[in-house]
């Protein structure tokens, strides 16, 4: 009995993991296609349709960016204030937390699609250049004002974030002979 239990779960794992979760390019193939087509409003609602739990934030700066694209300000900045506190959100929780610990040990059994989207550091200052733009756009100097402080924050946050990744890329360089900044010139 015991080992058809682990037969039948090494069965249906990777069964799981492929049925539960499909690829993001075949889920947004067609709000891509729409966005190349100058159809902003359709692609917004593709986007705005597919978004699942997991990706959320993804299709948040997703869809904020047709809307922009589309010249809809307000609209975007409404979505990109949205995917901000998402990031916050994610920001604010504890390093290691027992949801985000069993999210991470399921993405190494099932699918790594099974841990919920952060996004990149350039995305982080994305969501606040984009919105500084829609507040030039509407003539709202002081909401740009605003969001030209957060990104810089933003963007401060990911520098410290990411430093020791830097300095060890520098360590590495100077282990091959590489010194300075010209290390990291060369990539």
């Amino acid at each position: 009995m015991p080992r058809d239990c682990i037969l039948l779960c090494l069965v249906l794992i990777p069964i799981a993991g492929c049925s539960v979760l499909t690829d993001y390019p075949d889920r947004t193939n067609h709000a891509r296609r729409a966005f190349r087509s100058f159809e902003f409003d359709e692609a917004a609602s593709e986007y705005k349709d597919a978004e699942t739990k997991l990706d959320r934030l993804c299709y948040r700066l997703e869809r904020a960016t047709a809307f922009h694209t589309g010249g809809r300000f307000k609209k975007s900045n409404s979505l990109f204030e949205r995917a901000f506190r998402d990031i916050e959100e994610f920001d604010s929780r504890a390093t290691i937390s027992v949801r985000d610990s069993s999210a991470y040990v399921g993405s190494l059994l099932v699918n790594e699609k099974v841990v919920p989207y952060r996004g990149e550091s350039f995305e982080r200052v994305y969501v606040h250049i984009f919105s500084a733009l829609n507040y030039l756009l509407m003539g709202d100097r002081t909401g740009a004002r605003v969001e030209i402080r957060r990104a810089h924050n933003r963007q401060t946050k990911e520098r410290l974030a990411h430093q020791d990744e830097y300095n060890e890329a520098l360590r590495e360089s100077r282990a091959y002979g590489i010194e300075g900044r010209s290390a990291l010139d060369t990539v």
